[in-house]
Parts: structure tokens; sequence; C-alpha cells
């Protein structure tokens, strides 16, 4: 991203955040990066990401803007535990998924993938 010019910069297709083995956030449209400091914006742990975290609600973007908007989140390592039931943590993980106000696209119970999508952060 460093070689690319201010224009490119302000309306990344596709664009995505991720660690390898452990997630992705993944922004719907041309996404404006200019200035962002990706680092401080966006987090991505085990088993949860967190985009804009502790910053005030007034001091983010309207939403639409920044990384203030649509965006698919890909967990990985979610599997369910030794000796359960596959389905029934995949049934829980949807549960989970609506109760964060996102929308459910998919969990992977043999690979540990649990995939969602949000309108914002």
């Amino acid at each position: 991203m460093a070689a690319m010019g201010a224009a490119a910069l302000a309306a990344l297709p596709a664009f995505a955040v991720a660690r390898r083995g452990v997630g992705a956030v993944r922004w719907e449209g041309g996404v404006d990066v200019r200035g962002l400091d990706l680092d401080a914006l966006v987090a991505i742990e085990d088993r949860a990401v967190a985009v804009y975290e502790g910053v005030a609600e007034e001091e983010k973007p309207p939403r639409g803007r920044g990384l203030n908007r649509p965006a698919l989140v890909t967990l990985e390592g979610v599997a369910p535990p030794a000796g359960a039931d596959g389905a029934k943590f995949a049934a829980k993980v949807e549960r989970r998924t609506r109760k964060m106000g996102a929308e459910f696209v998919g969990y992977d119970a043999e690979r540990g993938v649990w995939r969602f999508g949000t309108q914002h952060f």
C-alpha cells in the first residue's frame, strides 16, 4: 500500500486485514484508508475481532465511512470443545452471531471457521 497513490487509497476494492490462522475482516465496496493507522484501529485476536475498540462513539467516522462500514468477518480456530456435538455447537455459534446483531453467514465445525457479516463497527 505504501507505493499506492492517494486516489487508489481512497477507494480500495475488497480491502481486508487478516492475521494468518486467526481471522480476517473484509470490507465491502471501496474503502478509503488514507491516513488510517490500521495497527491501532483493527485487532484480530483468537476468536475475536475489534475495529475502533477504545474509540469514543463520537470520534468514529459516520456509518458507511472509513472502516465503519459493512464487512465480512472470518474467525478461525473456533472448533467445538472435545466431545461436543458439532451440530449443537454450530447452532450455538449461530445464536451468538444474532445476539451480537450480526448476520450469520456460516460455520464449519470441521475446520473451526465462523463467518458473519456486520453493517458497521
